[in-house]
Parts: C-alpha cells; structure tokens; sequence
C-alpha cells in the first residue's frame, strides 16, 4: 500500500512539473488587463469611486494600447460612471502605508475586477483601437554607465528603476520578464557585451527565459548629471531602435517601457471596421480526433479579432475553415503566430492570388 501510494505522488509530482516545464516554455503570454489593484486608507464609498474611476482609465488604457483614447470624449464619458463597467470588488488587509498629511496610516488594498465584455463593447461600439491581451513577453535588460564604466542593472541593486519598469508594465499591459541577475546571468553575459549590444551574446543569455522579444536599454549619466539612453528592442526578426534624453533616469524608464508598448501595438493592435469584416479561408491540417476539433474552434473563436469561424469541408485530417475577421489577412497571421497552437505549413510556391482567398488558404498544422 505504501509503495503504491508514493508511486501515485511521484506521478502526480512528475505532472505537475510537465505543467510548470510547458507554462514556463509557452511563447505567448495572456495579459489580465481587467483587473486593477490601489491602496487606500478606508472603505468609504467616495474613495472606492475615485479608485474605480482610475481603474476604470487604467484598464481601457491597457485593452486599447494608446494613450491617446482616454482623451476620446465618449471614453471621457464613461469615466464618469465608472460603476457601469465594475464586475466586483473587494478589500485586502495589507503591512502597507500611506502619507496622510504627512503621517503614515495604515492602507487597505482595493482590488477591482471589470467587465472584460462591456470594455471590449465601449470600444468596438466606438470603434476605437483594441490591442488584443495575447501578447509578446519581453526580457528587459538594463546596462548603465555613470561615468565609472558599465554595469548590468537588477532589481537588488536598482531597486527603483525595476519598480517603475514593473508599474509601467502593469499600465501598458506589457508582459514583462525580468532577468535574475544571478550567476548563470553574470557568466553568460558581460557588462561590456551588453554595453556593446553584442547581438550573439545577448540572445545567449535570454534563452533561459523563453521570452518573446528582448529589451535592452543603455543608460548614460552626462557630467553635468543628466541621462542619455538607447534602446534596441528584438521581436522575431525585426528591431526596432529608440532613443530618450531627460534629467529624470525614472522618465527614461517609463519612456522606454511605454514606447515598446507602441511598438507592439503598431504590429498587433487594430481599429473595429464596425460591420465591415473579411473572410479568410483557411486549411488545417492534423485534426485527428473530435477532441482536436473543438480545441481548434475555440481557440480561433477565442482570438480577439475573429468574429466567427465556419467549417466549410471536413475531410479526413483536413479542416477548411471559413474565418471572419474584424482585420486584414496579415493581423490574424501575426496573432496565430504569437503562440504555438498552431503552425504554418511551408510555402512551396510563389502564389498568384492572395493569402486567405479560396484559391490560396492559409495553410496551418495544430499542435495536438
């Protein structure tokens, strides 16, 4: 009985740490931007109401992914009556405080959950833009240099800068990973590779952390104390090259994690066309079992920019899918390649007609 009881944990043991080897392999990861947490210093009404307004901007910040929407006056307009959209909320005790003219007192924290739903309407209904919450991580490295030579940034050691880059994040709705700066970290890149945006050594030293894209930011203190910064961001194949001057090293830290979030959403964020759609058609190959089917409908239907999928012909392993969309061809290739559900198969020939058209589907393998 023993035995067989310690075989039953080491198996459960064993699952267990698949679950956690697969979480931590997965490309994409899935962003909650409904929920919004603050501290306040009491449960009075009027105070939840303040809280829930700038949850409320926070939170369509994050579904929109621009900053411009919340000066949009329909979304001025909805912040004041911010209740609308609020599912629950609830208070945690906390160890925290806050100033209250100038004396610490004990906060609360408020934890509020909206309606991804009623938020998602608001903007289509406007047709303001939707950045989908199926998005790229990013591994954020920091490399400074103070006029003492250069030396790769932690959170022990810089503590601040980490908690504007993790609340700039939060904001954006940007998964952000951060490096552990531990020694596997410190042999496998340098200060002076990362000061020389040394691309090889750089990808080496991410692979560990499986993340989407990577960010590395160079920070420079000028002798009169100002800060100068480059920053070079990787997503795929692609790079994109930023720079941002200021006084304020903390500025230039929300900057950097701000623009990368423009960045992502110039490739994945889109305008509702309102009734306008487009249909694509689609083959999917490896489709075994009933299982497999319901799996990948849901999972198409699941992406934000798919309105409805239809199943055109069945045949053997083979799906032809007729897939309607609020956006183009290529923003629903881009979405479908942030994770690995599914996988396109080769293009063996240059094509005539375009991608999604009956005579050319867009050709997928699910990963069963």
């Amino acid at each position: 009985m023993r035995v067989t009881r310690l075989k039953k944990l080491f198996v459960i043991g064993l699952l267990v740490l698949l679950v956690v080897q697969f979480a931590s392999h997965t490309s994409a990861e899935i962003v909650n931007l409904y929920d919004y947490q603050t501290l306040v210093v009491t449960q009075d009404r009027s105070e939840r109401n303040q809280a829930t307004r700038d949850g409320l901007a926070e939170v369509i910040l994050r579904a929109s992914g621009q900053l411009a929407v919340l000066q949009d006056p329909s979304i001025l307009g909805a912040l004041s009556s911010p209740s609308r959209y609020l599912l629950e909320f609830r208070y945690e005790a906390t160890d925290e405080t806050l100033d209250v003219d100038g004396k610490p007192t004990p906060a609360w924290r408020l934890i509020l959950k909206f309606s991804q739903e009623s938020v998602t309407k608001l903007l289509r209904d406007r047709q303001l833009s939707i950045w989908p919450a199926n998005r790229p991580s990013v591994l954020v490295w920091l490399v400074m240099d103070d006029g003492r030579g250069p030396l790769i940034a932690s959170s022990a050691s810089q503590p601040a800068l980490f908690d504007v880059i993790t609340e700039s994040a939060v904001q954006r709705g940007v998964p952000i990973v951060l490096p552990l700066m531990d020694l596997e970290d410190q042999v496998a890149l340098s200060a002076q590779s990362a000061w020389q945006l040394d691309e090889d050594a750089i990808a080496r030293a991410s692979e560990r952390y499986q993340a989407d894209s990577i960010l590395v930011g160079r920070l420079t203190q000028t002798s009169r104390g100002d800060w100068r910064s480059a920053w070079q961001l990787k997503h795929r194949d692609g790079f994109d090259v930023f720079d941002i001057n200021s006084e304020d090293i903390l500025e230039i830290i929300g900057a950097g994690v701000n623009q990368t979030a423009d960045y992502f959403f110039s490739l994945y964020g889109y305008q509702p066309s309102g009734n306008a759609s487009e249909r694509v058609i689609m083959q999917v190959a490896d489709v075994r079992h009933f299982q497999d089917y319901v799996s990948l409908l849901n999972y198409l239907r699941g992406l934000a920019i798919v309105r409805g999928v239809d199943v055109s012909v069945a045949l053997g392993n083979y799906l032809l899918l007729s897939v309607e969309t609020e956006a183009d061809v290529k923003l629903l290739q881009d979405a479908i390649a942030l994770d690995s559900r599914m996988l396109p198969e080769p293009v063996q020939a240059v094509a005539t007609v375009p991608p999604g058209q009956p005579e050319n589907p867009l050709k997928y393998v699910w990963q069963n």
